[in-house]
């Protein structure tokens, strides 16, 4: 089977309409290589816009940290701490 239009389309698609990494916290995380990074950014922006969803991501790295060891050490009241202090500030 020939995808070669298809191929085609899709390529143009991307070029057109390449998200940054700036735009989207997901995609930010995504850069750095970690799949739970991106699972953690990807639960942070489920309730909240893009803004917000960098600054919760940035004080909970800085609060907890953001590997699953230090997410699970640190326990649930200081996670949520964390990420809704980074909500508060982007109100």
């Amino acid at each position: 089977m020939d995808f070669g239009l298809g191929d085609l389309i899709l390529e143009r698609l991307r070029r057109r309409f390449s998200p940054s990494s700036r735009e989207f916290i997901a995609l930010f995380a995504r850069r750095e290589g970690d799949p739970f990074k991106v699972l953690v950014a990807v639960i942070i922006s489920q309730n909240t816009n893009e803004k917000n969803s960098f600054k919760a991501y940035e004080r909970l790295s800085s609060v907890v940290g953001l590997s699953p060891e230090e997410i699970l050490k640190a326990g649930v009241e200081v996670v949520r701490g964390g990420y809704k202090a980074g909500r508060a500030a982007g109100h």
